[in-house]
């Protein structure tokens, strides 16, 4: 049984392990969402890291095949979104941005963001 207090310390490490992700310290994040899904498959919070952890180390295939085993919704949409941005397939990104493109979420916007970023590159 999975205790409140579990749930804080998992809940913990995914944003301790996507922080240092976003701060280049992909190995030991990487780590982190390695052991929580060996702890617990099927933690959708560290599958959603580790797809990140892939795309910002270019490993885009893999990070699609994360992505693809998860359900649809915003988070996965959105990071299929930045990581075709950043693969310059506007088209495609643009597809998947339009499922999402009213709910005005924040992974929305994000999306939006790395398209216009990716555009004007």
């Amino acid at each position: 049984m999975v205790t409140t207090q579990t749930k804080d310390d998992i809940s913990m490490l995914v944003q301790l392990g996507m922080a240092a992700c976003m701060n280049g310290d992909v190995y030991n994040a990487r780590k982190m969402f390695e052991n929580l899904l060996e702890y617990e498959p099927d933690l959708r919070a560290a599958s959603l890291g580790l797809a990140f952890s892939r795309i910002v180390t270019d490993e885009f295939q893999e990070a699609e095949d994360i992505l693809n085993g998860l359900p649809e919704d915003d988070d996965t949409l959105s990071l299929k979104v930045i990581s075709l941005s950043l693969q310059r397939n506007s088209d495609e990104a643009g597809s998947i941005y339009n499922k999402i493109k009213d709910k005005h979420s924040p992974e929305a916007l994000t999306a939006k963001q790395f398209m216009d970023y990716s555009a004007d590159r």
